[in-house]
């Protein structure tokens, strides 16, 4: 069960925490005030690594760059901003479970599986397993978005 969550850098919040959480929580608070993007993060939390609702509350709420099948990974990110070093994480019951997502510069040595047009990469990891996925600095970085598969792909190639 679930007794504490900590958010960083994640949507709306910079940092937040709840403490003393029990079998039955109710969030109240006025519209846009971060409720849904708490749910989120317990999702994404006990999700272990799958990213498909998401993704999908992501695609319902129109979160779109240029067309239907890019999604502007932006949003998940607080203030918006996505760059070299960006990084988000949450963990729950006093880090006993933490999801990590960040922006970092491209490793120069070429594991199997990977290989990366550019020089940056997303990396997502949980609890010490790590998906990277490529970011062209331009296509990418620029624009803050990733093509709808490879977003996706994220919970698909896991390294150690």
């Amino acid at each position: 069960m679930l007794r504490s969550l900590k958010i960083e850098n994640f949507c709306c919040f910079q940092s937040f925490e709840l403490q003393q959480l029990g079998r039955l929580n109710l969030l109240v608070g006025m519209n846009n005030s971060g409720k849904t993007s708490i749910l989120e993060a317990i999702q994404l939390l006990v999700s272990q690594s799958n990213l498909t609702r998401l993704v999908n509350g992501m695609i319902s709420r129109g979160e779109y760059v240029l067309d239907r099948n890019s999604l502007d990974i932006r949003n998940l990110f607080y203030g918006h901003k996505l760059s070299v070093g960006s990084k988000l994480s949450i963990s729950g019951n006093n880090s006993s479970k933490i999801i990590t997502i960040s922006v970092e510069e491209k490793d120069t040595e070429r594991r199997d599986h990977e290989i990366f047009e550019g020089s940056e990469k997303l990396v997502f990891s949980n609890n010490h397993q790590f998906t990277s996925v490529p970011l062209s600095p331009q296509r990418y970085l620029d624009s803050g978005f990733l093509r709808g598969k490879e977003f996706l792909g994220l919970g698909t190639k896991t390294h150690f």
